[in-house]
């Protein structure tokens, strides 16, 4: 279901939604057992309160100031047990929202550990083509409101313990009178529903809006030196504030109609109290203490009633980002790699493509054309072209992370399938052009490509990309902060130190996407010595349209227009 027509869903439709939702978070387990048994102690504490506020009332003798009718325990005796069961409930409560709270976060955290690993999981080319911002709403926001129609699941199964018990104490003190009422609170709760429709498009309507304002959120970060530079803060203010307008109506919208709904069911609940205890005295024959024991059950029933409805408004406005995570669930697990092969073998002498062709079906144009090239295992190749010439779908294809519509990836002469393609990328470096760092220490960025790597290993690394010196000198060493993205970095550092970490994987690949690209010339020369000195250790694919890289390279490839120019 698309989500323009589940915004239209029949009440029915909805209805069947919200109980897939109930029973997806029921707890698993001893948990389960744990969460009835609670709300129905509180459901018995609840009913076994009232009956005996029945008794406090008879003997107080507010009956018309005569004695109480039969034996009743003595009014300090009648008071501790009250007391009691005040007590119990309370606690009974306490721990049962306990219960409740803890399941609601076990629930959020396995859902949001389900979506992040099925998405990681995917593909490379269908994982590349989806948004930041979306993967970051679903992550937290879907998950968030998910938790919380979780959460008012679990109330709706208290609330129908409750209205059980309720009913039951109700029934036994006039089963006329009171059957009369159930059967109109649930006609009541029905015209409710009808009149509801509303809830789940709201619902997806609200899913949109804030998709909307976190990718402006995105933009904006990602465009901060162009908005500053350009002086736009107000255009963008501007963005932000009608897209944050936005959510904020329909949220009021949602709260105007629920507290409509609220105050004319508080209305009804109010006229039906006074009516019933007059009804129960004056022709159902029933004493006041019984009367105002039946009016208060009802009463009670009747807001356990509107609680379940406040509760299903709740479980309603989650649908929505339920089936939202469901599709991408979906999606991710059609796109998942398969495991890698377990007998893999890198190769020995040559990496190639041949006659490979890569369409996109979103550019509706083709990357490569029939590209056939090879790299001899331990040769430097320097891969050039133009913007646009395919140089990065060609990386894609060597590194393992994508396959071609036609040709194949040869491994010395074996083809690479969906499972030795994940077993490659074992072997494979990569530094890509915009150097990414957490915002974390060198080490904890370093140890990102092998995590058991000792001090040594470390250092030795960072000495062979030539930024050892530049490490010692800094107070706290390897766990000095990076900054977010090496902000506390300057860019040649920043190239350096993603270096450094590339050659912790000892890969037998090394791509390399535009090294020297925010290098000096001075530090360009200094680059071209370190690459030098490693270029007996593994195979280099470096991609730069730079002059002073092509002395290092063995070949070199230039690519136009997804066709291969020359090979030299």
């Amino acid at each position: 279901m698309t989500d323009s027509a589940s915004s239209n869903a029949s009440l029915t439709e909805q209805l069947h939604n919200a109980g897939k939702l109930i029973l997806a978070s029921l707890p698993r387990g001893p948990r389960l057992p744990l969460l009835l048994g609670l709300g129905l102690l509180a459901a018995v504490a609840e009913g076994g309160g009232l009956l005996l506020l029945g008794l406090l009332v008879n003997r107080l003798n507010i009956q018309g100031g005569n004695a109480a009718v039969g034996w009743a325990p003595d009014l300090g005796s009648l008071l501790l047990i009250y007391g009691a069961i005040v007590i119990f409930a309370a606690l009974v409560l306490r721990q049962r929202n306990l219960v409740v709270q803890q399941h609601r976060q076990d629930y959020i955290k396995r859902l949001r550990q389900r979506i992040y690993e099925a998405l990681i999981a995917m593909a490379w080319q269908p994982l590349n083509r989806l948004h930041g911002p979306d993967i970051n709403q679903l992550l937290m926001q879907e998950t968030g409101r998910v938790g919380i129609g979780t959460e008012f699941a679990m109330s709706i199964i208290g609330l129908s313990l409750q209205i059980f018990m309720l009913g039951a104490v109700a029934l036994s003190l006039s089963p006329l009178l009171a059957g009369i009422t159930i059967l109109l609170a649930a006609l009541a709760m029905l015209a409710v529903l009808l009149a509801e429709r509303q809830l789940h498009a709201a619902g997806t309507a609200q899913i949109f809006a804030h998709r909307l304002l976190n990718a402006l959120v995105a933009d904006a970060l990602r465009g901060r030196r162009l908005i500053k530079s350009m002086a736009l803060e107000n255009q963008a203010a501007s963005r932000f504030a009608a897209q944050a307008a936005a959510i904020s109506d329909l949220q009021m919208q949602h709260v105007r109609q629920s507290s409509t709904h609220s105050a004319l069911i508080q209305i009804i609940l109010g006229v039906a109290a006074a009516v019933g205890l007059w009804l129960a005295t004056q022709h159902f024959g029933l004493g006041l203490a019984d009367a105002l024991v039946l009016v208060l059950a009802l009463g009670r029933l009747g807001q356990s009633v509107l609680g379940i409805r406040s509760a299903l408004q709740m479980v309603l406005q989650a649908v929505p980002a339920q089936q939202a995570i469901s599709r991408a669930l979906r999606a991710a697990d059609a796109a998942r790699e398969p495991a890698a092969a377990s007998d893999f073998q890198p190769p020995r002498r040559t990496i190639r493509c041949a006659d490979v062709s890569v369409r996109y079906v979103e550019a509706g144009a083709a990357a490569l054309h029939g590209v056939s090239v090879s790299l001899p295992v331990g040769s430097t190749t320097l891969l050039s072209g133009a913007s646009g010439a395919g140089k990065s779908t060609l990386v894609d294809l060597l590194a393992g992370l994508a396959m071609p519509d036609s040709g194949a990836v040869l491994l010395d002469d074996q083809a690479l399938d969906a499972a030795s393609r994940r077993a490659w990328r074992h072997h494979v470096a990569y530094m890509p052009q915009d150097t990414f760092l957490f915002n974390e220490s060198i080490r904890a960025n370093l140890l990102l490509a092998a995590p058991d790597a000792d001090d040594a290993t470390l250092w030795a690394a960072l000495g062979d990309a030539g930024i050892a010196d530049f490490v010692r000198r800094l107070p706290a060493g390897l766990e000095s902060p990076v900054g977010e993205n090496g902000a506390n970095l300057s860019g040649g550092e920043r190239q350096r130190l993603t270096l450094a970490r590339a050659l912790l994987r000892k890969a037998t690949l090394l791509v390399l996407d535009e090294p020297s690209s925010a290098l000096d010339a001075e530090s360009e020369q200094q680059l071209v010595q370190t690459l030098r000195a490693l270029q007996d250790r593994c195979t280099m694919l470096i991609v730069s349209h730079r002059p002073a890289l092509l002395p290092l390279a063995d070949q070199h490839i230039e690519l136009a227009d997804g066709r291969l120019k020359a090979s030299v």
